[in-house]
């Protein structure tokens, strides 16, 4: 585990989506997606729930729906 894969992870968290993640920390969202699939990799969980369109976006796993 390294400080950029927590970054990209609370990035995010916090954004919603991984393009506007990468756009915040000034990469690309492949590196954001990777450092994150990293995370969870280590850590043998799932933290984000991932969905495509603006309804269901991502969040942390474990959230309710909005």
């Amino acid at each position: 585990m390294d400080i950029r894969q927590l970054e990209a992870f609370l990035a995010v968290a916090e954004a919603g989506s991984f393009t506007t993640a990468a756009d915040q920390l000034h990469t690309v969202q492949s590196n954001v997606s990777e450092h994150v699939r990293q995370l969870e990799a280590e850590l043998g969980v799932q933290l984000l729930v991932r969905g495509r369109g603006s309804r269901r976006g991502t969040r942390p796993s474990g959230s309710s729906a909005r």
